[in-house]
């Protein structure tokens, strides 16, 4: 036994009463118990025995080691295990009862529990133990029927001693195996949380290590055998990039990858792999493996196709509904075998060729054990699904037909598809292997020469670089200078017939940037001010309706504030002006452009008043000024006004954010946001939630940003970079410190952003060197808070987008503004994130690129934006 190694006696005693409650209850009123007559072979038990002989050579699964690994969290080897009507024996090594006393300490009388443990060390003769076993044995219940795991072996000297010991008494046994296999079924928190850390791994060594040896290998055009890539897998358990957070010692494969490919195809967990090279020629490549962390199993099953055609593309689709389907139904209390019928009768009305050629099992439970064989999804397992269950769910088809297959190797192919779910009680099942397994992600596209891609087709596939690199050169002598040109004189009457169709449907509408709206300022001449100064003739500005009333030929005459152009003040000598210039035709400006030029307009009014004062009355010259003062105040209320109407043109409103109370929400803290809130820098908290993303700061600023309104999500990791950062590309505006935003961004500094380059340094200062360590330990770990942060929010239900992250590789540097930045493309966009203003151009709106000695140009497919020329180098 491993010094380190300790036993949880507060869990070991809860399950042991779990078992207690299964065996000596009834009348099932817990719950608990089995639905099926498997059950009664436990309760005809009157004493249970688990007994582990030698060390076996190679790693079996059994019930014996996982009951050992269910109560004391540990597999031991020569330890006979009774549980008797009122106590429970442990015969064992002295170092091994040492490790299992702590029980003891741990020890009730609650209900369902045992009175008491007796401990028995072996010696060098244990005839004496094993007789004392079996006089307590006869004493529990009638003493007549033992409880064993049939199929398990006792292998080894401990093991015979035992079997010979039951041989000379007349004792009769039943296989609980069934019984037991359903208690370990339901699943409390704690193996929950190993389960799903499983998976996680599991999705990690998939997508990140196999799909990608794969698919470099299709790239490559590499010879590569079936089992060199499984054996590459196994080897990736002890990388830590794959493993993270998670210890290495207890981490291993629930069984030996399988990959097959090339018409040869056996959609069984038990197949071995092979030594066939992996063929990639138009056909499909079925991946299946599981690994398992401190003893609980996951299970991940996905299919890639290479070139697939029409006819693979639909069955594929029709095989994720299918286990769409089994997902859906598998509820607590539905009969297993039900699933199966749903799923079968889908085939058949569907599909009905695809009966015969559809697996038989449709997944079984999952935990300690791969498999349990008597939960299973069949046509004739009528156990009862129940909540906390976890489940590997897998459906295939084999033997089918493939038309378009190139060799004998591609024209049968097969498809098969697993993930590891847990049963809920009233919605469908939550799935723990997050891997995508839609046709974008799974379909491996090679363009052969001469092809071109289809334009209607817009489903995004996985494009190896031999794909691009396939196509051929413009100088090629191959292709005549003739076709050349007549493909381009077919481009252009395309573009030409587009244009012609976009331009006729417009209608003949002034474009909405050059109309300005009219404003009145008054319906009616009861809505003028009632104020004396008005009658008296005098300059007088209406506040409530944005108005100037100016006297034009002894009359009262109203004024919008829009109207004016500007006004100015001017003192000579004893009298002052006051000049008021209005908008018209004549004038320069786009509002001048856009009014209409039939009326007759005013465009200017001069207003003189004297600076005497007579009698302590205060000058004309006072209202003059107070005028003045009114109008500046009005027409920057007014201009204030229309910039922020026009700040609130094209925002869409957005639905609720639905809020998740859970607490275990994926969440970042300690973000800054740009554009800013305030003057300076202020951090928050990043948190998903069911439909979008909300951003708290300190001081009490929310902005949310739904799902469905995000059109591109990057996340650039710190390296050669001060910050990390989280980036959003939206559909739609959203407002936030009185300005719309089409872009929002999260980010966090990981060093110093100036360094005071006047201090003295020595290299191998102490000081510096730990603060060189600790940047980097900080790099780590906001790379992995990121990177964990995002793994989360992809694995919520529905998720819609993808975190696309830039390739340093591919940068080169521009000036898409003011200043000489890094500029880096993504799967779909061109972008430049570190600096703000931002530079973020998605490539499916771009109609060409037009590259320079020292520029680049873009032109848009939206006609009315301008062309962008930054200048660059490489």
């Amino acid at each position: 036994m491993p010094s380190d190694v300790f036993i949880d006696g507060v869990r070991c005693l809860e399950r042991i009463r779990k078992l207690y409650t299964l065996w000596q209850n009834t009348n099932h009123e817990d719950g608990t118990d089995v639905l099926t007559h498997d059950n009664d072979a436990l309760h005809s038990a009157d004493a249970i025995i688990i007994v582990r002989g030698q060390k076996e050579d190679d790693f079996t699964y059994s019930k014996t080691a996982a009951m050992q690994t269910w109560l004391f969290g540990y597999e031991m080897h020569d330890v006979l295990v009774v549980f008797c009507q009122d106590s429970v024996i442990i015969f064992a090594g002295a170092k091994k009862i040492n490790y299992l006393k702590q029980i003891e300490s741990e020890q009730n009388n609650k209900e369902n529990a045992p009175r008491n443990f007796n401990f028995l060390i072996r010696k060098d003769n244990d005839e004496k133990n094993f007789s004392d076993i079996i006089e307590q044995i006869k004493q529990s219940h009638q003493g007549k029927t033992l409880g064993i795991f049939s199929k398990d072996k006792m292998d080894g000297t401990f093991g015979e001693q035992w079997k010979n010991c039951l041989s000379q008494h007349s004792f009769t046994t039943v296989d609980i195996s069934a019984s037991v296999g359903y208690l370990l079924s339901m699943k409390d928190n704690e193996e929950l949380g190993l389960i799903r850390k499983a998976c996680e791994i599991t999705g990690k060594l998939y997508s990140k290590h196999l799909k990608d040896q794969i698919v470099n290998t299709v790239d490559s055009e590499r010879k590569v055998k079936h089992s060199k890539l499984s054996e590459g897998l196994e080897a990736a358990l002890s990388d830590e990039k794959f493993v993270a957070k998670a210890d290495l010692n207890h981490v291993e494969m629930c069984y030996p990858a399988i990959v097959q490919s090339g018409g040869n195809y056996n959609l069984k967990f038990s197949a071995t792999v092979d030594n066939n090279l992996l063929h990639y020629g138009g056909s499909s490549i079925v991946c299946a493996f599981g690994i398992r962390y401190k003893s609980y199993c996951s299970n991940l099953v996905r299919t890639l196709l290479v070139n697939p055609s029409e006819e693979m593309k639909n069955t594929y689709k029709f095989l994720i509904e299918c286990e769409g389907l089994i997902i859906n139904e598998l509820k607590h209390g539905v009969q297993l075998c039900d699933v199966y019928k749903l799923v079968r009768e889908k085939v058949e009305n569907e599909r009905p060729e695809l009966v015969n050629k559809m697996t038989n099992n449709l997944g079984t439970a999952l935990g300690i054990e791969f498999r349990e064989s008597s939960i299973a999804i069949t046509s004739k397992c009528t156990i009862q699904a129940k909540k906390g269950m976890t489940f590997q769910v897998s459906i295939g088809f084999s033997g089918l037909d493939n038309s378009d297959g190139k060799d004998d190797q591609s024209k049968i192919y097969a498809l098969f598809i697993g993930d590891t779910v847990l049963v809920n009680e009233n919605e469908s099942c939550t799935l723990y292997t997050s891997s995508k397994k839609d046709l974008s992600h799974i379909a491996i596209i090679l363009k052969d020469e001469g092809s071109e891609e289809d334009e209607d087709d817009e489903t995004p596939k996985i494009v190896p670089r031999r794909a691009a690199t396939k196509e051929k050169p413009r100088n090629d002598s191959t292709v005549p200078e003739e076709s050349r040109q007549e493909f381009q004189k077919t481009l252009l009457r395309k573009l030409n017939e587009r244009a012609e169709a976009r331009l006729t449907s417009q209608d003949d509408k002034v474009s909405s940037e050059r109309t300005r709206k009219i404003l009145n300022s008054y319906k009616s001449e009861g809505q003028l001010p009632k104020d004396p100064d008005i009658h008296e003739l005098k300059l007088y500005v209406d506040k409530q309706y944005e108005t100037v009333i100016l006297p034009i030929n002894g009359m009262p005459t109203p004024f919008h504030i829009s109207t004016i152009k500007n006004v100015s003040l001017a003192v000579e000598g004893e009298y002052i002006y006051l000049r008021i210039n209005f908008f018209n035709p004549g004038g320069i400006g786009k509002q001048a452009d856009s009014i209409d030029k039939e009326n007759v307009y005013i465009k200017e009014l001069t207003y003189r008043a004297s600076n005497d004062k007579k009698d302590d009355i205060a000058p004309a010259s006072n209202n003059l000024s107070h005028v003045h003062k009114l109008i500046l105040e009005t027409q920057k209320k007014f201009k204030d006004q229309e910039q922020e109407r026009k700040q609130m043109e094209g925002v869409v409103k957005q639905a609720a954010l639905i809020l998740n109370p859970s607490k275990t929400n994926p969440k970042l803290k300690d973000l800054y946001i740009r554009p800013s809130l305030a003057n300076k820098k202020i951090n928050g908290t990043l948190e998903a939630h069911t439909n979008g993303f909300r951003y708290t700061s300190v001081r009490g600023d929310k902005i949310d940003i739904l799902y469905s309104n995000v059109s591109h999500a990057f996340y650039q990791p710190c390296d050669n970079e001060m910050i990390i950062l989280i980036h959003f590309h939206l559909k739609h505006a959203i407002v936030f410190g009185k300005r719309k935003q089409i872009d929002v961004q999260f980010y966090t500094e990981v060093g110093e952003l100036t360094t005071d380059l006047g201090k003295h340094r020595n290299m191998h200062d102490k000081d510096d060197v730990l603060a060189e360590q600790a940047e980097r330990d900080l790099r780590n770990k906001l790379k992995s808070a990121f990177k964990s942060f995002i793994d989360k929010v992809i694995q919520q239900k529905n998720f819609p987008f993808e975190f696309e992250e830039p390739f340093r590789a591919l940068g080169f540097h521009g000036t898409p503004h003011r200043s000489m930045v890094l500029i880096l493309p993504t799967t779909t966009c061109v972008v430049q994130l570190t600096e703000w203003v931002k530079f973020t151009k998605i490539k499916k709106k771009l109609q060409t690129c037009s590259a320079k000695t020292s520029s680049l140009s873009c032109i848009f497919r939206c006609l009315p934006r301008s062309v962008v020329n930054s200048p660059t180098s490489v």
